[in-house]
């Protein structure tokens, strides 16, 4: 079987987005929209209330603080609850183009899909250059609506006010989205929302040897669990693998080292057995963009 295709890439220099349409729609009962396909981006935020939202075949229960992306040619549906329509807010953009003045607006161009046969397209896309600094991005994710309901909120006002500027700050307004995304997920990797006693036991074992090197055979020993079977129970609950978990532990734990201690870097490799020092200068800044060196410098600056 060949190996699933690396999703699209956009350096965070590279992103300037440019909406060409941003609108808020209270739905009504069974209101349905699609099988469609568009020509550009769309974010499609859920305010309120629930629906079915159906990615290329992937139907997704939608409720409040739902987000769904699509882009060019992905085939897609919307469907409002009969009982509890929901109301959604939509942006259409593109992810790097030239800004157009507000006199020159083109709008979306969508067009139905009759059928159930299409070309599958891959709708994922990753922002930024290294592991640490990626936002990851595919059909549906789960935002808070208290944070994230104000910044849609900011960019239908803006589009609907025509103002001259309108262009150069709805482009503002969505980077500081994107942003505040990449945050939110920033804040959840060390964090485990589950109440699940097997996941949480692993979790606590992997803290505790976060300076050892990684052994799969671990998850068998703290659960009695085929590692497999542990690996996929703990992706369920937390939404990464223990190895990524247990990764991002120990990056943490090596900045805190190059932060706060003299210690040199072959030390702090050695402290992580995190091999040569080559090896431990190649996997820090695959992580986190900088080598040890320029970290430990940085972050000691005033």
């Amino acid at each position: 079987m060949p190996d699933k295709p690396n999703p699209a890439r956009i350096p965070w220099h590279m992103v300037s987005p440019v909406v060409s349409y941003a609108n808020y729609l209270n739905c009504h009962a069974g209101d349905s929209f699609g099988p469609r396909v568009i020509e550009d981006y769309q974010f499609l935020f859920v305010a309120s209330g629930k629906g079915l939202v159906c990615i290329q075949g992937n139907a997704y229960e939608a409720c409040s603080g739902d987000l769904f992306y699509y882009g060019p040619n992905v085939v897609h549906s919307i469907i409002a609850d009969e009982a509890e329509p929901f109301s959604l807010y939509g942006l259409h953009f593109n992810w790097s183009s030239e800004l157009v003045p507000v006199d020159r607006r083109i709008m979306p161009h969508i067009s139905f899909v009759k059928g159930q046969e299409y070309t599958r397209m891959d709708n994922r896309i990753c922002i930024g250059d290294n592991l640490s600094e990626t936002l990851f991005i595919q059909d549906y994710q789960k935002l808070s609506r208290q944070v994230f309901l104000p910044y849609f909120e900011r960019l239908v006002r803006v589009y609907g006010a025509n103002e001259a500027f309108a262009p150069l700050q709805l482009r503002a307004y969505v980077i500081e989205l994107l942003i505040a995304m990449k945050k939110t997920g920033e804040a959840s990797e060390l964090s485990l929302e589950t109440t699940n006693p097997v996941v949480l036991a692993i979790a606590d074992q992997l803290d505790q040897r976060v300076r050892e090197r990684y052994d799969r055979q671990w998850l068998s020993q703290y659960t009695a669990y085929h590692p497999d079977h542990a690996s996929r129970l703990f992706r369920e609950h937390t939404g990464r693998t223990p190895y990524n978990y247990f990764m991002q532990r120990k990056i943490e734990l090596v900045k805190q080292l190059l932060v706060s201690t003299n210690d040199t870097l072959l030390e702090i490799a050695d402290h992580v057995q995190a091999g040569s020092i080559h090896a431990f200068t190649k996997w820090f800044t695959h992580m986190t963009g900088l080598s040890p060196g320029r970290f430990r410098k940085r972050s000691r600056m005033i």
